[in-house]
């Protein structure tokens, strides 16, 4: 399967999650989201999976979702 053509959710942009791979990822389109739970600062973790397959532990303040 193609996720090329899968449509996207939005952008992941490196503010909270800032390893090296997150900042390798910086204006990545994401296409599937799961919720994981709260994180240990009051915010969202989520997996996020990119166009290319692999998935990633990001917080929803990474995100920047489709049309804003």
């Amino acid at each position: 399967m193609n996720l090329r053509s899968v449509r996207s959710l939005g952008t992941f942009h490196a503010r909270l999650t800032r390893d090296s791979e997150a900042h390798r990822r910086d204006g990545q389109v994401y296409v599937l989201l799961n919720d994981v739970g709260e994180d240990d600062r009051g915010g969202r973790l989520v997996e996020i999976m990119f166009e290319d397959g692999i998935w990633m532990l990001a917080t929803t303040a990474d995100l920047e979702p489709r049309g804003t």
